[in-house]
């Protein structure tokens, strides 16, 4: 009883845990962290590293299938630690588990980490910092003053002492 009172708490305190079903034969529902900053700085670093390795072993961008291949080793090398950053250690080892999941679920998986971690922060976070916050500190300091020595004096040629002649209406007719 109080397991359910705590997951309840948990849930209201952090809604971004989620819950995804697993299982090849038998399903059961495992739990989806949101990564610490630690973990995001991790995830961002492997990629990074390896996006870095594959310029200097492609200065050409490589081909269709190198990219792929690229890819799949990327995912293959690093889902493993991805998962340990994500996964409570209660539901067992990562290792094993890759032997229980499907590429569906694995795929939900992944998306759940993107969403919730990359995603909809750098979203909503970005868009924030640099279209309000950045914004009014530009628009603070106002526009620069127009210099009057660079400007030639014009005269003005504008007559207003006849009004313009407009088009007869289908009513006036």
């Amino acid at each position: 009883m109080k397991k359910d009172v705590s997951e309840i708490e948990n849930a209201i305190m952090n809604p971004q845990i989620t819950d995804v079903n697993i299982g090849i034969r038998t399903l059961r529902k495992i739990k989806i962290y949101p990564l610490s900053m630690g973990g995001q700085l991790t995830i961002t670093g492997l990629i990074e590293k390896a996006i870095s390795d594959f310029s200097e072993k492609n200065p050409d961008g490589g081909t269709e299938l190198s990219v792929g291949v690229f890819v799949y080793r990327l995912i293959e090398e690093n889902i493993v630690k991805i998962f340990e950053l994500v996964m409570d250690k209660d539901d067992g080892n990562v290792k094993d588990m890759l032997n229980d999941i499907s590429n569906d679920q694995t795929s939900k998986i992944v998306n759940i980490v993107y969403t919730l971690n990359f995603k909809d922060p750098y979203e909503k976070n970005l868009k924030s910092l640099f279209g309000e916050t950045l914004g009014k500190v530009f628009q603070s300091e106002g526009p620069s003053q127009p210099s009057l020595n660079d400007t030639e004096d014009t005269e003005l040629k504008t007559s207003t002492e006849s009004n313009g002649e407009t088009e007869e209406s289908p009513s006036d007719k």
